[in-house]
């Protein structure tokens, strides 16, 4: 059995430390920011149940309804370009005594 010094033990470990930051416990994490631990390990299992739900990107169900709208503005928008047109044609006929 080998025996380590409390120095080597604290290297191997990593001295308390986390990338050169304190430690800090879920506990103290949540403390620090005002979250009820049960909270954080509420989350932390769905998470692990299905956390790859949370990175699919969600339907709208309102979709069809938009798209509606925009298909409906866009042709009252093509309307009236087409109104404006012919008004600036019949104007421009008159003007060339067409009419």
């Amino acid at each position: 059995m080998r025996y380590f010094s409390a120095h080597c033990s604290r290297r191997r470990r990593g001295s308390g430390t986390t990338n050169g930051h304190p430690a800090t416990t879920n506990p103290e994490l949540c403390d620090k920011q005002g979250l009820q631990p049960t909270v954080f390990y509420r989350w932390q299992k769905e998470f692990f149940e299905d956390g790859a739900a949370a990175f699919q990107p969600k339907a709208r169900p309102n979709h069809s309804a938009e798209q509606e709208r925009i298909a409906h503005a866009e042709k009252k928008i093509q309307t009236k370009d087409e109104a404006k047109l012919m008004a600036e044609h019949v104007a421009l006929k008159k003007r060339l005594g067409e009419l």
